[in-house]
């Protein structure tokens, strides 16, 4: 009786220590549940999978200003035929590769005229109204970068004096760059025209408008 009576105490004993431990762990986890909802309530929650990261944003912007109306890539110079004392002609000079730009933000076309005040030797002048150009039939007008196609009309035969002649225009419709190639100029000589050398200057004025 007395070793079973042993026996049951130390059962009693232990059943305590299980129940305290018990009790222990119940507190302890209660805890830790407790925090990680605390965590979460105000926003500190834990990501052990993912690395921390940061973002921001940069706003990028390109403005395309509003073009002119120019001529450019005029050439340098141009020589004629060379004529003969004595004898009466027409001598010829092609002026190649002027640029035509129009990349206004409301293009309403425009017109090209060229003039000059002739040509001056050292005793003589050969006069502008001698010297002509014919537009319709020699002129070329191509495409750079632009629309022109259909939309361009050729002046007429005409001397270079005064206001010049109107080489060519352009409707409202048209933009882009436009290539002035082939421009012939006629010089007319007479039969007394002295040897030298003549020389002047041709002067284009590109015109807003139709």
């Amino acid at each position: 009786m007395k070793n079973k009576k042993n026996t049951t105490n130390e059962e009693i004993l232990l059943n305590r220590a299980k129940t305290r431990i018990a009790q222990r762990s119940f507190g302890i986890t209660s805890i830790l549940v407790m925090s990680f909802m605390i965590i979460n309530i105000f926003g500190y929650g834990f990501n052990f999978g993912a690395h921390a990261e940061t973002s921001n944003n940069t706003d990028l912007t390109l403005n395309v200003a509003t073009g002119d109306l120019q001529i450019v890539n005029v050439a340098a110079s141009a020589a004629f035929s060379a004529g003969q004392a004595g004898v009466k002609s027409n001598e010829t000079a092609s002026v190649n590769d002027a640029v035509i730009r129009d990349y206004r933000a409301t293009p309403n076309g425009f017109k090209l005229y060229a003039n000059s005040a002739g040509l001056k030797g050292a005793s003589n002048t050969i006069l502008p109204y001698n010297m002509t150009t014919d537009g319709t039939n020699d002129l070329d007008a191509s495409n750079v970068d632009g629309n022109y196609g259909g939309h361009l009309n050729f002046g007429p035969l005409g001397p270079l004096n005064d206001a010049g002649i109107g080489l060519l225009n352009s409707n409202a419709t048209a933009s882009g760059a436009l290539l002035i190639d082939n421009l012939i100029i006629n010089a007319q000589l007479n039969a007394n025209f002295p040897a030298d050398d003549y020389a002047g200057i041709l002067t284009y004025t590109l015109v807003a408008g139709q």
